[in-house]
């Protein structure tokens, strides 16, 4: 029996639980250009051109120089980039100070930075019932 013996460290063990989907983050690169639908669970970020409807039940940034044309919905939305169309954040609208962001506004709650551009009309909706009134008043339905 050594006294001053290195202790064998235990194997590194894979993890038990496998990577939640929910937390997953995709990129939509600069060069891409997509015309159609994007929908799922997850986050996004996008610094490319979208031009369709856009549905994600996670975070969905519109980076800068990103452009997104028509029907944007997502949990929480944050942009640096320009959005023209109809917009949803089911729970928060975070404009930065280079957001452009044109048509309607539906959202929770908003935060703006100095220097955002915000043309159109908004419409904030809390409480129970919520979800739907914004659907509804977006003139979609889920």
């Amino acid at each position: 029996m050594a006294l001053f013996g290195k202790k064998k460290k235990p194997a590194a063990q894979p993890a038990s639980n496998p990577v939640n989907p929910s937390k997953d983050t995709t990129y939509l690169g600069q060069k891409l250009t997509i015309k159609g639908t994007v929908s799922g669970d997850g986050n996004v970020i996008i610094l490319g051109q979208l031009e369709g409807k856009f549905d994600l039940k996670g975070e969905l940034t519109i980076a800068e120089p990103a452009v997104v044309r028509g029907e944007i919905r997502a949990g929480l939305i944050s942009v640096k980039g320009r959005a023209e169309g109809t917009v949803v954040a089911h729970s928060k609208l975070h404009l930065e100070s280079s957001a452009r962001v044109s048509g309607n506004i539906h959202a929770r709650t908003i935060s703006m930075l100095e220097g955002a551009q915000l043309d159109g009309e908004m419409a904030m909706s809390t409480g129970a019932g919520s979800l739907a009134s914004m659907d509804t008043a977006a003139g979609t339905k889920k």
